[in-house]
């Protein structure tokens, strides 16, 4: 009770003295916490006791509010009716913690800042690095490369098992054969044996996954509709014909599908953009080889960008150096290195898995027929990227890319 007391007591004192500070014109500083004098250079000092011998003052920290952003360009919520852009300046510096919505959040969580046109992390998202990402999910951690123009990419497969059914419902762990007009949403593993029919048996499922784990650097295998939690994250987009130069190009905002807080599937121009940077970088950059090729016709278009089929010689920089008995025959850097680090983890398709070891395919998110999307194929033999669609069903990898 007198511990009670006491508090109220300082409590007290202190919120009396904030008040008179605030109903007075005469300058203060003032301490929170204790009855104490501030430290000189401080304005407002939060201690409960005198630095001890750790220098320690407190056993408490301060909470800063909690606010759910909604936009990064606008003090938002602070200022929603009538919003007026002259209070951008007066703010600058206004922190806040940002509660992010669990399953579709515009930008990841945690403490931001408001510079005076916009709000900009106070750190990097936790567990990130310049050369890494930790997804929170799940506690998977990704080697990044940046890619110039191209932007951040993962430079590994992604690997989350959808399995969280608020955020991802209707997934399942399914690589049989698909029957039906539209596929539902199903993930599969990589698997070393190539032309094995997928198992179906529960006891089977849950021995491949455990077998994938000692391999897990392959990633996880996602269907179109998987990649890009259709009917969840967004519509099915059907019959859009989304490719770059396409009557609807795009999509035109970013689509996160099963990709970490403030990362997407990235597009048919995205990867284009990939493509060609990777294409026309020096030996050394991402790779041990020089500039490959990556025409431009006389009327100054980038023709591989619309070409639809094998194109240029650039794949052989992005598939990785031949580990053992995956025979990539690539000159990539390393993942750790920021190479793009291809491994050809095969696919599954219409219940059989199929070449690892011999070719790979990466989903985007845009589409190109009705249940058809675009993707990029990679393969053993041959130093082409090919740039082409396929049926929603089939099981392919999944790069991600930070939003910019």
């Amino acid at each position: 009770m007198q511990k009670e007391m006491k508090r109220l007591k300082m409590t007290g004192a202190a919120l009396i003295m904030v008040l008179s500070i605030g109903a007075s014109s005469v300058c203060a500083q003032v301490t929170i916490g204790a009855i104490l004098d501030p430290n000189e250079g401080t304005m407002l000092d939060l201690k409960q006791w005198v630095p001890d011998t750790d220098n320690a003052t407190a056993t408490k920290g301060m909470m800063l509010p909690r606010v759910q952003l909604t936009d990064l360009n606008k003090l938002y919520p602070m200022f929603q009716a009538n919003y007026n852009p002259a209070e951008n300046s007066k703010h600058v510096g206004l922190m806040v913690y940002h509660t992010q919505d669990s399953c579709k959040p515009l930008f990841p969580g945690g403490i931001y800042v408001w510079n005076g046109t916009k709000w900009t992390p106070f750190m990097n998202d936790s567990g990130n690095s310049r050369n890494s990402m930790t997804d929170n999910r799940d506690g998977n951690t990704y080697y990044i490369g940046n890619f110039g123009s191209a932007g951040t990419w993962m430079t590994e497969n992604l690997r989350y098992i959808p399995t969280d059914t608020n955020c991802y419902p209707g997934y399942t762990h399914n690589g049989a054969a698909f029957v039906g007009p539209h596929p539902d949403k199903r993930y599969a593993f990589p698997n070393p044996v190539p032309g094995a029919a997928y198992p179906t048996a529960s006891d089977n499922l849950t021995a491949i996954e455990i077998d994938w784990k000692a391999r897990a650097h392959t990633g996880v295998l996602y269907n179109w509709p998987a990649a890009l939690n259709i009917g969840n994250e967004i519509a099915d987009p059907v019959n859009l014909h989304q490719g770059e130069g396409g009557i609807n190009e795009g999509p035109s905002s970013y689509v996160r599908g099963v990709c970490p807080v403030g990362w997407h599937v990235p597009s048919d121009k995205e990867w284009n953009d990939l493509e060609e940077v990777i294409a026309l970088s020096a030996a050394g950059v991402y790779s041990s080889d020089g500039a490959a090729d990556w025409p431009v016709d006389a009327n100054g278009k980038k023709v591989y960008r619309t070409t639809v089929g094998a194109r240029g010689n650039h794949g052989t920089k992005m598939k990785n150096v031949p580990p053992g008995s995956i025979g990539n025959n690539g000159s990539s850097k390393t993942a750790d290195m920021g190479g793009f680090d291809v491994f050809l983890v095969g696919d599954v398709s219409s219940g059989t898995s199929n070449d690892f070891g011999w070719e790979t395919n990466f989903w985007s998110s845009s589409s190109n027929d009705s249940n058809i999307g675009w993707n990029r194929f990679l393969i053993y033999g041959q130093s082409a990227v090919t740039r082409g669609s396929s049926s929603a069903s089939s099981m392919f990898s999944v790069r991600c890319k930070r939003d910019n």
